[in-house]
This record gives structure tokens, C-alpha cells and sequence, in this order.
């Protein structure tokens, strides 16, 4: 073998170690959660590798080893989208984080891709209108948040779209308006009316055939 030829084949050789190590690279740049250690509190959690803060994309792992959890951290906070999997791979939960907070659109799905809840967070506090809903795709819940307080009108409501239960709070959280319970036949359950948080007209009970009881 001639010095050009040796001088190729150890080119050649480098070449391909670097191939390799670029492909080993690209397949490595995420950690599995179980290396992980997650320190938490009741505010947020905090992530770190071989003791240090962790930066980067994490995944976490079935028993079946399918993938059920995707999402990425900051300086050991999570940041930007985190998506949570059923074991067949299907969509369970969609959310964004802005170093640590909640933060943009939060979506939740029930095992059969219908959506489950619906809402938005602004610095880690719901901010407008939050949605639940049954499995069957009707309204479950509705309800106004602003900066995680609840003001407004709720409704909720039977799997069948009838009204269960309206009530409504003013802009400091505090029961407001007239609340109204409804039987599953449309009848009037009960009734009561607030005031900035104080009751301004008495509880009123009624019978599944619309009857005063009080």
C-alpha cells in the first residue's frame, strides 16, 4: 500500500468515526426521566443531572418502554411544550411552560381523542375561559379566570347537555349573582342569591317535581 493509499484509508477511517459519532449524537440528545433527579415543591420542580441543572429535552418511559412523556427544561425548569402519551402513543396532555409556569394553552384528551378540558395560563395563573367537557364530547364545564381568579359566570352541565348548575362570583372571587341547582329533569333544585360574597335572599329547596320545599 502506497503512503497516498494509507493516507486515504486513515482519512477515510476518521470520516466515518465522525459519521458516527454525529448519528450517535443526534440520537442522544434527550435523557430518559429515570436518570433524572426532580426535586420538588409545592410551587414547581426543579431538575438536575450528576448534580448539576439539567438543560435539555427529557422523555419518560412506559413499563413496555413505550413513550408517554416529552418535554423540555432550562436550567433545571421546565420550558416550552410538554406532551404527555397513552401507552398507544396517543395525545393524553399538551401544556407550555415558561421557566417553571404554566404558560399559553393547556389541552387534556380522553383515551378516545376527544378533548377532556381546555384552557390558557398567563404567568402560571388561568387566565380566561376554561373548558371541560365528557367523554362524549358535550360541554361538561365552563368558566372565566382572570390571573387564576374565578369571575364571571359558570355553567355546568348533565353529559346529556342539560344545565346541572349556574353560579357566578365578581371580580375579586367572591359568590355573586344568583346561584341556580337544577334536577336532571330540567326542574329547579335550588336557589340562592349572594352579594359580594354575603347571601342576600335565603336558600330555596325544591323537589324533583319542581315543589317548594322551604
Amino acid at each position: 500500500m502506497t503512503l497516498v493509499n494509507l493516507s486515504l484509508s486513515r482519512w477515510a477511517i476518521i470520516f466515518h468515526l465522525f459519521i458516527v459519532f454525529l448519528s450517535c449524537n443526534d440520537s442522544s440528545n434527550w435523557i430518559n426521566l429515570d436518570k433524572i433527579q426532580v426535586v420538588r415543591t409545592s410551587r414547581d420542580s426543579t431538575y438536575f443531572y450528576g448534580g448539576n441543572l439539567f438543560s435539555g429535552v427529557i422523555k419518560g418511559f412506559s413499563n413496555n418502554k413505550n413513550e408517554i412523556l416529552l418535554f423540555n427544561v432550562n436550567q433545571g425548569k421546565l420550558h416550552g411544550q410538554l406532551r404527555e402519551f397513552y401507552t398507544n402513543g396517543d395525545l393524553k396532555i399538551e401544556s407550555n411552560y415558561e421557566q417553571g409556569k404554566l404558560d399559553g394553552k393547556f389541552s387534556e384528551f380522553y383515551s378516545n381523542n376527544k378533548l377532556k378540558e381546555s384552557l390558557c395560563y398567563e404567568n402560571g395563573l388561568i387566565d380566561g375561559e376554561r373548558k371541560s367537557y365528557w367523554s362524549n364530547g358535550v360541554v361538561k364545564q365552563s368558566s372565566f379566570f382572570k390571573s387564576g381568579v374565578l369571575s364571571g359566570e359558570s355553567k355546568f352541565y348533565f353529559s346529556n347537555s342539560q344545565l346541572r348548575k349556574q353560579i357566578s362570583f365578581d371580580s375579586n372571587g367572591n359568590r355573586d349573582g344568583i346561584w341556580l341547582d337544577y334536577f336532571s329533569n330540567g326542574n329547579l333544585k335550588q336557589k340562592i342569591e349572594y352579594e359580594s360574597g354575603k347571601i342576600v335572599d335565603s336558600l330555596k329547596v325544591y323537589n324533583v317535581n319542581g315543589q317548594l320545599l322551604n
